[in-house]
């Protein structure tokens, strides 16, 4: 329990604090959207250049790990649009948005901490595997979906969505942080000492300027009638979608015991600051995805200690 409290108090020190800046006026709007904007076009990118390109790629990808995962993320999106479309009447975009918050974790600030803390550098080894598509994945999928419901509200209607779309995805930077990262790894060439080092003092800045501009929208947008929204999105991410990672991993696919346990812990994971970075830059849903991050984080004290009880024994 010191272990998540030490973890996570900093987090949502750093939210308290663009909250605070907001509410006492220190930071305006335009100031808000200035940070948001540099996050995802400049800070984001370079920290999955560095990233991707320097993960360890399995060889052989084990597929039982992946399928344990995966399919069940898959299945908590479908959920959460659904949810989003016929219980929360959201409009097209923001169901896309639920659905990454049901499925998307925090693995880098929270569960990368977590994971080497209970198991060690090695037995994390199942933990990075995961990871090690996750961004990839979740990224590209929600990008090629708000970016299509984006340009079929259009004039141009639905005949230009294709090549918006791949416009959108070429000049997209999180898409070209990733393709920069995976041809680095691929391609085993590595990355030069000082673009490393450049990489590596942008990707400082994404945890706090991502968490402040957190805090700040969270005062900015208010809370109001998105409270309960935000609450079952929690409960779908930290309850919902780590009790099937965990049938999926123990019984369905029989994992080894450490692999099942990592692959249900991380599917407990709060749901990560990229979601609301992705509504921040389609300016929509920005209240109840800073709400539902705020709100997981700070449940996640307590449903991590307990999943860990759980799955360790």
């Amino acid at each position: 329990m010191d272990i998540l409290i030490e973890i996570m108090l900093p987090v949502f020190g750093v939210v308290l604090f663009g909250a605070g800046a907001r509410w006492l006026k220190w930071i305006d709007d335009a100031g808000i959207d200035a940070v948001g904007r540099f996050v995802f076009t400049f800070a984001v990118p370079c920290l999955l250049v560095r990233t991707v390109g320097t993960a360890d790629l399995p060889a052989h990808p084990p597929y039982g790990l992946f399928a344990s995962f995966y399919l069940g993320a898959v299945v908590l999106f479908a959920a959460g649009m659904l949810v989003g479309r016929f219980v929360f009447g959201r409009p097209p975009m923001g169901q896309t948005l639920s659905g990454m918050g049901f499925s998307f974790g925090n693995t880098a600030m929270v569960g990368l901490p977590i994971m080497l803390a209970a198991y060690g550098d090695a037995g994390a080894l199942p933990f990075f595997m995961i990871l090690s598509i996750h961004g990839l994945i979740y990224f590209t999928a929600t990008t090629i979906l708000l970016e299509s419901q984006h340009q079929a509200g259009g004039r141009d209607g639905l005949r230009a969505l294709p090549k918006a779309v791949a416009h959108s995805l070429i000049t997209n930077p999180i898409i070209i942080g990733l393709a920069i990262g995976l041809f680095v790894n691929l391609s085993g060439i590595g990355l030069p000492g000082p673009i490393d080092q450049i990489c590596r003092v942008m990707q400082g800045a994404v945890p706090p300027c991502a968490l402040f501009v957190l805090g700040a929208s969270v005062v900015r947008y208010g809370i109001r009638g998105r409270v309960a929204q935000a609450a079952v999105v929690s409960v779908a991410k930290l309850v919902i979608f780590p009790a099937l990672v965990y049938v999926l991993a123990f019984h369905v696919f029989t994992l080894p015991r450490d692999w099942a346990e990592i692959a249900t812990i991380t599917a407990g994971l709060p749901l990560g600051l990229m979601a609301f970075v992705f509504s921040q830059k389609y300016g929509t849903g920005q209240a109840i995805t800073a709400t539902a991050v705020s709100m997981s984080t700070v449940a996640s004290l307590f449903t991590l200690w307990g999943l860990l009880v759980l799955v360790r024994g």
